[in-house]
C-alpha cells in the first residue's frame, strides 16, 4: 500500500538562519535542483539519500510534524518504494520557518525517524566515496549516451574493475565513462561491491544487479 501524498506536494520550506550557522549549497543529481542544508549532518544525510537507489525521491525541510507534544520542522521527507518517511536528524539545529509552515498531523505525520550520529558516523566511508561521485554526476550525466549504459552492464555481468571498464570503453572519455559506472550504481542497475569497505579507487568492483531497472531518478 502506497501513501497518497504526491512529492510534488512539498517544498522546501524557508527559513531564518540563526548567526554563524552554517550555510550548504548543493545540487541534487535525484532531484535535479539545488538545495540549501544548514549543518553538516544535514549535508551527510544527503549524501545517504543520493545514493540509495531505493529513494525515489525526497525534500529538505518539507513540514513540521508532532514531536512528543511540540511539533518540529523535519530534515527530509522520504519516498522509497511508495512509502514515506520524515527523518529528524539527532542534534540539528533548530530552524524557524518564515511565514506559516505546513503541519503534518496525520498518521502520516506520525512516521518519523529519528537518525542517530552514530548511524551516520557508521557509514563514514559509504558517504566519503559518494562525496567524490556526486561531483561527477553533477557535471557530466549529460554527456552519457545511452548505448553506453547498455554497453556497460552488458560487460558488468562479471565483476569489473572501473580501470577496467574506463579501458573497455577507449577511445571514450575515461571521465565520461566513470560518471556512466556511478550513475548506474545510483540507479540501483549496477552494485558498487567495494564501496562500503573500500576508499574509492581504480580496482574497485562493479557488477549487474540481479533485477535491475531504474530506481532512482
Amino acid at each position: 500500500m502506497t501513501d497518497s501524498i504526491d512529492p510534488i506536494d512539498f517544498k522546501p520550506i524557508e527559513v531564518t538562519r540563526p548567526p554563524y550557522l552554517h550555510r550548504y549549497e548543493l545540487f541534487s543529481p535525484k532531484l535535479e535542483r539545488r538545495l540549501t542544508l544548514f549543518s553538516w549532518n544535514a549535508v551527510l544525510q544527503w549524501i545517504m539519500l543520493e545514493s540509495d537507489a531505493a529513494i525515489e525521491r525526497f525534500c529538505e525541510r518539507p513540514c513540521l510534524v508532532p514531536v512528543q507534544a511540540d511539533w518540529q520542522l523535519a530534515d527530509f521527507w522520504v519516498l522509497r518504494k511508495g512509502q514515506s518517511e520524515f527523518l529528524l536528524l539527532q542534534d540539528a539545529p533548530r530552524l524557524n520557518p518564515v511565514g506559516i509552515a505546513l503541519r503534518i498531523g496525520s498518521d502520516l505525520g506520525k512516521k518519523t525517524r529519528t537518525v542517530l550520529l552514530e548511524a551516520l558516523q557508521g557509514n563514514d566511508l559509504w558517504i566519503s566515496n559518494w562525496r567524490q561521485i556526486l561531483p561527477y554526476l553533477a557535471s557530466n550525466r549529460q554527456f552519457i549516451e545511452t548505448r553506453q549504459f547498455d554497453r556497460i552492464l552488458k560487460l558488468c555481468e562479471a565483476p569489473r574493475m572501473l580501470v577496467d571498464i574506463e579501458r573497455a570503453e577507449l577511445p571514450g572519455d575515461p571521465t565520461i565513462t566513470r560518471t556512466a559506472v556511478f550513475e548506474l550504481v545510483r540507479r540501483g542497475q549496477l552494485i558498487a561491491e567495494d564501496l562500503h569497505s573500500h576508499p574509492l579507487r581504480p580496482s574497485s568492483r562493479f557488477f549487474k544487479a540481479t533485477t535491475h531497472g531504474a530506481v532512482g531518478n
